[in-house]
């Protein structure tokens, strides 16, 4: 079967509900007092039959979860995406995305406030510079991080229309 990245991943937002309210289901009639009418009797096999095929129920949404998520993964291992010069599979974004993205913000935004608190502690004066000695290059240092935003920017909307354009199979 043949569905996009982004049908898939809404596919297993699904899935993850539909086990979750199975095992709900199922808590509910794992047990009863001997002396109550069994609620389920109607049904082919009584509570029992009905909890052995939600947990199958179960089993094959999980299968089909595993399943999903390897396609999806299989997809970014081969899907190549370039941004700004850089080329990486999707695989290798994500990564970067959920494991750098936050410290490379983080470190050219603290490079800059240090400029300038050590700028503010040596201020003497308005006749006289601050004597400090700034040991980057402050134009490259704004042009790296404009460059991190907007390849920050960029690579929400390029994986978005990645997911809604590139199709996966699954068994």
């Amino acid at each position: 079967m043949e569905t996009t990245v982004t049908e898939a991943l809404q596919e297993l937002k699904t899935i993850q509900k539909r086990i979750q309210s199975k095992r709900d289901g199922i808590l509910q009639y794992t047990t009863r007092s001997g002396d109550k009418v069994d609620p389920l009797q109607k049904e082919a096999g009584g509570s029992k039959g009905w909890i052995d095929r939600e947990l199958q129920a179960i089993r094959d949404l999980q299968t089909r979860f595993v399943r999903l998520r390897t396609a999806i993964l299989l997809s970014n291992l081969q899907t190549e995406l370039e941004l700004h010069g850089d080329k990486r599979t999707i695989a290798e974004w994500l990564v970067w995305r959920r494991e750098q993205q936050r410290d490379e913000g983080q470190f050219l935004q603290g490079i800059g406030q240090s400029i300038g608190r050590a700028r503010n502690r040596s201020y003497v004066g308005e006749d006289k510079e601050p004597d400090v000695v700034v040991n980057v290059d402050e134009g490259q240092l704004r042009e790296d991080a404009e460059k991190f935003v907007q390849l920050s920017s960029d690579l929400d909307g390029k994986l978005s229309l990645l997911n809604a354009t590139t199709t996966i199979e699954v068994e």
